[in-house]
């Protein structure tokens, strides 16, 4: 799996994610908020989508 975008907010890459996902990518989010205990460290470092490694170069290419 690899970052392909990491976003402000959580719903910002949810659309990230139906976008790629309307191309047939599979995506994901990830994020490190401690298990939803400190819910603004995710605010601080981001919510990252990620992509298997084989579609990462058209993910990029789309997101562009």
């Amino acid at each position: 799996m690899k970052v392909v975008f990491v976003a402000g907010s959580r719903i910002e890459a949810d659309i990230v994610c139906g976008k790629l996902e309307v191309y047939g990518i599979s995506a994901r989010t990830r994020q490190d908020d401690e298990g939803g205990l400190n819910p603004a460290l995710a605010l601080s470092l981001g919510v990252s989508v990620v992509v298997d490694d084989e579609d990462f170069d058209q993910a990029v290419r789309l997101l562009k």
